[in-house]
């Protein structure tokens, strides 16, 4: 499967489609172990500048679709995250905290078949931000330990790499 492009006046969206099948066994092993039901990375160049570029991979192609073409510019958790990662190198936001009746929000929630979910954001020297996302149909505390944290971290190591070198053609520090 190839990745598809989709181009707005003001950003280009590259969707890794090619990644489900790469990471489609992965990705059905930490869902099954820590109850994760949707994941998402993304690679965004040039942040809000015209003509930025951004790569993304979501575990639910239907949303990636209506986001891109719908939402994109228009996502309060988004731009919460990326304000707050670009003026502190970091961010982390849960979907409560942001807007949970906007229309961006609500059409996540349904389509995705999820309650709750963390966005995290990394601004990088380079220029590059980088986010995750994880949702839950059901959040169980429970199964956020060290372990899991260590099993998220080693799952996203390798789409990370893939992601990034794809995007820059160069290695991920």
């Amino acid at each position: 499967m190839q990745s598809k492009i989709i181009k707005h006046p003001e950003i280009t969206i590259t969707l890794k489609k090619d990644f489900y099948g790469i990471f489609d066994k992965n990705l059905k092993e930490l869902f099954k172990e820590t109850g994760i039901s949707y994941f998402a990375h993304q690679l965004i160049e040039n942040y809000r500048i015209p003509n930025h570029k951004v790569s993304s991979f979501y575990t639910n192609e239907d949303w990636q679709e209506i986001y891109w073409n719908k939402f994109w510019n228009n996502d309060p958790v988004e731009k919460i995250a990326h304000k707050s990662a670009g003026k502190n190198g970091m961010s982390l936001t849960s979907w409560q905290i942001c807007d949970p009746t906007s229309e961006c929000m609500e059409a996540r929630i349904s389509t995705c078949n999820v309650r709750d979910g963390l966005f995290m954001a990394f601004s990088h020297p380079s220029g590059i931000i980088e986010n995750y996302t994880f949702a839950w149909e059901k959040f169980d505390f429970s199964l956020i330990d060290h372990r899991t944290i260590s099993k998220l971290q080693n799952f996203i190591r390798p789409i990370r790499q893939a992601h990034h070198q794809s995007f820059t053609n160069k290695e991920l520090d």
